[in-house]
């Protein structure tokens, strides 16, 4: 029987790196991701032995552990402790649970160097290359083909976790989240329920 997990993914990582980190758990919460990162948890962790609770979060309860790496990853006391229970999980099973993230050239030595691994990328491009492994049919750069096809005089791009459209001659500028747009794309219904209905001027 498939393991339903509370969490999709577990984000670790040191506090230093905090704004890429939370730029790639806004995309992500954007693509109906969940995510265990912990400004969303503040109400359940306040009060917790964390010690324990984080064990059993990076352990048990996410389908993946994505781990930023970096210099002060390597340092910190918080960062081993989670990384510990992450390579115990990792070595308990045979699919894929770590997923790395180097945001320099720092190595550890828990993770062999023949895996897998994501390097000098955006937050966007970080976030989709996760969210894409959880759903390989996740495609956005084709619903953005599919907009710039109904909408050729606008210039429609991605904004952290919003989808931009601008139009100079209708004066037009607004934002719809990723989420909403990618929705729409996937039950086929951004020409019926978007363009059409005039949502944005076309």
């Amino acid at each position: 029987m498939k393991t339903v997990f509370e969490y999709d993914v577990a984000l670790s990582f040191a506090g230093e790196d905090r704004e890429f980190v939370e730029a790639c758990a806004e995309i992500l919460r954007s693509l109906n991701v969940n995510v265990f990162y912990d400004n969303y948890e503040k109400e359940i962790l306040l009060g917790k032995n964390l010690y324990s609770y984080l064990a059993d979060v990076y352990q048990n309860r996410a389908r993946f552990a994505v781990i930023f790496i970096s210099k002060a990853y390597k340092e910190k006391r918080w960062t081993k402790h989670e990384l510990e229970y992450i390579t115990a999980r990792k070595f308990q099973q045979d699919d894929e649970y770590l997923l790395p993230i180097k945001l320099d050239v720092t190595e550890l030595n828990e993770i062999p160097p023949t895996t897998g691994y994501l390097q000098g990328d955006t937050p966007l491009n970080v976030a989709i290359t996760i969210a894409k492994k959880l759903d390989s049919h996740l495609d956005i750069e084709l619903m953005l083909s599919e907009l710039r096809y109904h909408l050729p005089n606008y210039k429609i791009a991605i904004d952290g976790s919003d989808v931009v459209f601008a139009c100079s001659e209708e004066d037009f500028y607004c934002t719809y989240p990723l989420g909403l747009m990618m929705e729409l794309y996937k039950q086929d219904l951004i020409e019926r329920a978007f363009i059409l209905p005039a949502i944005v001027p076309n």
